[in-house]
């Protein structure tokens, strides 16, 4: 069993970095390239314009990072526990274990998915040619 421990935790390794980590810095570094980039045309009837697109990025990443924390840190304690063969708790100590289980499960399943629901919302509420098409009678 010994063995299979050093691929679980290899795994669990991969596994975050891949799920949360490559993704952040990717999105982290499109959005300050989009926005240098947005920012840097310099055209006055365009400014608005680009104001607005570098605001709509930068809080799409903010949406992502802030959605995306709970699930990160979740992993990362059971990374943590896996690694050090040590029981990380991050809920109350006292709370019955399917309760946290179910608050665990109800994180994990659910953050990542209120990123996708909230994307659209965003753009919603920063497109006004959006919004004129979606509330046109």
């Amino acid at each position: 069993i010994g063995g299979n421990i050093k691929y679980v935790k290899t795994y669990f390794f991969f596994t975050i970095d891949l799920e949360f980590i490559t993704p952040l810095i990717i999105i982290i570094i499109s959005s300050i390239i989009s926005a240098v980039q947005l920012m840097r045309r310099t055209g006055q009837s365009n400014r608005y314009k680009n104001e607005s697109a570098t605001m709509t990025i930068l809080i799409l990443a903010l949406v992502y990072i802030i959605l995306n924390i709970p699930y990160c840190t979740i992993y990362l304690l059971e990374s943590i526990e896996i690694w050090s063969d040590r029981r990380v708790i991050l809920l109350d100590r006292d709370m019955s274990p399917q309760l946290r289980k179910f608050i665990y499960s109800f994180i994990l399943t659910h953050t990542m998915a209120l990123n996708s629901m909230i994307n659209p919302l965003v753009y919603f509420c920063r497109l006004p040619q959006l919004r004129n098409f979606v509330l046109k009678k």
